[in-house]
């Protein structure tokens, strides 16, 4: 068996000497009945796996939704009252199935105008679910004795907290959650300590407020545990952490920054893939949350972006992981125009050939970043200036032959740079009336709209992901071109453009 699956199913249902206690001295006969519920529930966890939208309406076979001082037999009372932990355990598998990807289900609970009569919504009733399962997980995991049952409780809690929409709910339960789950993690299991972060990421993730005080108390608690002599899955767990904190209060990263810094410098240079990973991806999220905050004030400084461009992207680039390197793009992407604009021309030189560098890389993830990096930079109106014009010129030289790529992700995203590109000639040919550089100056020659032309046609009539945009492409680089070109080309590659956008029209994937 693969070591990562045995360590996951040892996680997810326990070993018998942990839980041998537990059945210490129990008749036979419940011992067989207690392996019997343990099976019953475990087909039920495969059944939400497999066919969960079937199970929704069999809702209130398995989960409570009225309070009873005697409530009838459900997921949450088995996984609390069960005198075997692993059976316990199971009923717990079992309801992190049920919760896990019901978004949408859950989005219609709704009980902010209270109960109007005997008739029982389906909104309603879903709210009384939502109600009773946050009790029950909050106080499963107060009381929690076993580690591997409290691991696995914070999990599902964290998956519905994930899977809930709060807005509708008359009552606000994620203050409850972070009280129930903050003072776990002084524990010393590895496991418990993953699920309390990953429970507190989603918190963040699901809208829950912090006032500053607080925000600055979560990221006390997670940079120290990035420290090498903490387990890999609570180092990985705390940067992931600290990608909500960036993602929801980028304004905590930015007051903390110099310890953030020293914590990414450090994740940099670790040995374990993962841990890299992890911090470059925290990284991207604080540079994402720069690049689109309203407001100076909120805006990160030119001198931040080049300690970025230069200390983390020209290092990330460079990893041997291709998750590193993907993400090393994704940060070039995220240099907002005015701050790119202002860069001194080697570093935006050095932004511009990295880019066009690693869209040649083997790994498809790599490509695909490197062609949204590719179509965002293409979009700058610094890039149509003379300084920078030629850089459109390797963009269409680039790009045409990912839309043929083998990975279905290079090619949404080669047919996105596509169109871009395409917008920017127009732009440019309007532009020229005005004594702007035309795209004759700029070196685009009829083999390169030729080629831009195929590509487009053949991004019009990819997957569904690629049509809008090849279609896009198409109808931008024909208004870029010359009268003579498309008399030439009228019976030949117009004719083509001319089927593939009627085409798409006809089938409804282009609005």
């Amino acid at each position: 068996m693969d070591r990562s699956m045995s360590f996951k199913r040892s996680i997810m249902m326990g070993s018998d000497s942990e839980f041998s206690d537990g059945e210490a001295g129990l008749p036979r006969q419940r011992l067989r009945d207690g392996r019997l519920q343990q099976n019953a529930l475990l087909c039920l966890q495969a059944l939400a796996k497999a066919v969960p939208k079937q199970l929704y309406p069999y809702w209130d076979k398995f989960l409570p939704d009225i309070p009873s001082m005697q409530p009838a037999p459900s997921l949450i009372s088995v996984m609390r009252h069960h005198e075997l932990p692993n059976v316990r355990l199971a009923a717990c598998a079992s309801l992190t199935a049920f919760l896990d990807g019901s978004k949408q289900y859950l989005a219609v609970a709704d009980d902010s105008a209270g109960s109007k009569g005997s008739f029982t919504s389906l909104s309603q009733k879903v709210a009384e679910q939502l109600r009773e399962v946050h009790q029950g997980l909050i106080q499963a995991v107060a009381l929690e004795t076993q580690p591997v049952l409290l691991a696995q409780e914070i999990r599902c809690l964290s998956i519905l907290v994930k899977n809930c929409s709060y807005e509708r709910l008359s009552r606000d339960y994620r203050p409850e959650v972070k009280e129930a789950i903050v003072g776990r993690l002084q524990q010393d299991d590895f496991a418990i300590k993953s699920a309390v972060i990953d429970c507190i990421s989603s918190l963040l993730d699901a809208g829950m407020s912090y006032p500053s005080s607080p925000n600055h108390q979560i990221i006390d608690s997670l940079l120290p545990l990035t420290d090498r002599s903490e387990h890999l899955s609570v180092r990985v767990a705390s940067y992931e952490g600290l990608c909500s904190v960036a993602r929801n209060k980028p304004e905590a990263i930015r007051e903390r920054w110099k310890e953030v810094d020293a914590v990414l410098t450090e994740g940099m240079k670790d040995g374990k893939d993962a841990v890299r990973a992890a911090s470059m991806k925290m990284l991207e999220q604080y540079a994402h949350s720069c690049s689109t905050a309203e407001g100076e004030e909120k805006k990160a400084p030119a001198s931040w972006w080049s300690e970025m461009l230069d200390k983390y992207v020209q290092l990330a680039v460079a990893d041997t992981f291709y998750a590193v390197r993907s993400l090393g793009c994704d940060c070039l992407s995220h240099v907002p125009p005015d701050i790119f604009r202002d860069l001194p021309p080697k570093r935006r030189f050095s932004c511009l050939t990295i880019a066009l560098g690693m869209a040649q890389e083997d790994d498809p993830n790599v490509r695909a970043a490197a062609c949204r990096t590719l179509g965002v930079y293409v979009s700058y109106p610094s890039i149509m200036e003379d300084q920078d014009m030629f850089f459109l010129i390797d963009v269409a030289t680039t790009v045409p032959q990912y839309a043929s790529d083998r990975n279905l992700n290079v090619r949404i995203r080669a047919s996105w740079t596509l169109a871009n590109l395409c917008d920017a000639f127009v732009i440019m040919s309007k532009q020229a009336t005005d004594g702007a550089p035309t795209l004759e100056d700029a070196g685009v020659t009829e083999s390169i709209i030729v080629e831009l032309i195929k590509a487009g046609l053949v991004a019009a009539r990819d997957n569904d992901k690629c049509r809008s945009n090849g279609v896009r492409a198409l109808g931008n680089i024909i208004r870029s071109c010359s009268t003579q070109f498309l008399r030439r080309e009228a019976e030949r590659l117009v004719k083509e453009v001319v089927l593939a956008v009627l085409k798409n029209v006809d089938s409804g994937t282009v609005k």
